[in-house]
């Protein structure tokens, strides 16, 4: 069967200890077992890898509904891989090996960013943002391995900061390892593009 777990504003499930992999939703014993989980609070990677509905290859049925926040650690993992899943939450990355794996991609109606990588697929499968993408924490890199699609007609907004020239220090960087292409509605509208200038910096020609 499918258990609904609901995580309640104010709530916090939180993954601190171990440095392997936490399974909630399994596939295992012959039967798969999935879970909905749904989150208005805080779900949080702090080490090793949270997986939601993915054991030993089995794809157990389940959701994952975020309105809440979600955030993961350096070095840790939040595995999607399976089920379906719903973002209109925050999701940050907190850096540097901090992952969210969902290979079958997913849509972005809230605020996606920080530093770490966005692990998806392509063409039907790439992220597609309808909400906020903001690499960094003042500044920094955040890097989608796949396809990323600025659905510009939906309200795709990218937040950028400059505080000087050098990448992922100095200016936020947004690395995608695939194609970027505005949404179906249409192709060349990739939104709003909001660039902040920190520190008085003044940037010149050929910065």
């Amino acid at each position: 069967g499918t258990l609904t777990f609901t995580n309640n504003v104010g709530a916090t499930l939180r993954k601190s200890a171990g440095t392997g992999s936490t399974l909630l939703g399994s596939g295992g014993g012959g039967t798969p077992n999935g879970v909905n989980l749904n989150n208005a609070g805080t779900v949080d990677v702090q080490t090793g890898t949270l997986a939601i509905n993915f054991y030993g290859g089995v794809a157990p049925a389940g959701s994952v509904t975020n309105t809440g926040t979600m955030t993961v650690a350096a070095g840790a993992t939040l595995n999607l891989s399976t089920g379906t899943f719903t973002q209109s939450g925050s999701i940050i990355l907190g850096g540097t090996g901090a992952t969210l794996l969902r290979p079958s991609g997913f849509i972005n109606s809230g605020l996606l960013g920080g530093v770490g990588t966005v692990t998806v697929g392509t063409g039907v499968n790439a992220l597609t943002s309808r909400g906020t993408l903001q690499a960094g924490t003042s500044p920094g890199t955040l890097t989608i391995n796949g396809d990323l699609v600025l659905d510009g007609v939906n309200g795709s907004v990218t937040n950028v900061e400059l505080a000087g020239t050098t990448p992922g220090t100095l200016y936020d960087v947004i690395n995608v390892s695939g194609q970027v292409r505005g949404g179906a509605g249409d192709t060349s509208n990739w939104g709003t593009l909001n660039v902040a200038h920190l520190g008085g910096f003044t940037p010149t020609s050929g910065d």
